[in-house]
């Protein structure tokens, strides 16, 4: 069973200066309301996450299924929520789990950054993730740009199965770019799924089950 325990935030002989048991029995009428709001929010499917743990993930294992069995590496290019999840799955069970499989993410503008992630891969064997609900997300679209650019003239014939596209399921830029460009595979992104709460989407389920979780 959960238990919350908050005896450790509220003032006593020895934290003189944490929360008075008082200020928290004030706010109770505030915090009905939230939860009031929170609870018409949830029945107007506003606030997705609530359902994010029953979420079938069967379309993205067959997804993966389709890959290209030679990929071994995949790197992400995304920010915050985009990026953290992943980051934070892979880097705690990689070691424990034994992954043969490799992630790097791009989560920032910093040239030599992209420069030490590029010097870590085999091209011919790595595949891209593009993160980006809005498709506009500056750092995210930079790193797409480049390394388009490099994996188109050093692939030319094959470069659109070296590109996965996660982003808005029916506008933006990068969905254009899907329709028009004929690249796939794609994966898309709810609305009412925020950045932090996208590690059991599409955003955050897609890396770790690529690597082997």
């Amino acid at each position: 069973m959960l238990r919350f325990d908050y005896r450790n935030l509220l003032a006593n002989s020895y934290i003189p200066t944490a929360i008075d048991a008082a200020r928290i029995d004030d706010f109770a009428s505030k915090v009905s309301e939230a939860i009031s709001d929170i609870k018409l929010d949830r029945k107007a499917d506003i606030l997705g996450f609530y359902n994010l743990p029953e979420y079938d993930t069967r379309p993205i294992k067959d997804f993966l299924k389709r890959m290209d069995d030679s990929f071994d590496t995949m790197v992400v290019l995304g920010i915050g929520g985009s990026a953290l999840g992943n980051k934070a799955l892979y880097n705690a069970l990689k070691t424990e789990r034994g992954l043969k499989k490799r992630l790097f993410v791009y989560d920032n503008v910093d040239p030599v950054f992209l420069h030490e992630i590029l010097s870590e891969l085999d091209l011919e064997r790595t595949i891209f993730n593009v993160i980006t609900k809005s498709g506009t997300t500056a750092e995210t679209m930079a790193g797409y740009m480049i390394l388009m650019d490099l994996i188109k003239k050093k692939f030319p014939a094959d470069y659109r199965k070296r590109v996965i596209i996660t982003t808005d399921r029916e506008k933006g830029f990068l969905r254009q770019v899907i329709q028009t460009g004929g690249l796939c595979p794609h994966l898309w992104c709810r609305d009412n799924v925020g950045g932090r709460f996208s590690v059991l989407r599409d955003v955050g389920l897609v890396p770790p089950l690529f690597v082997g979780h």
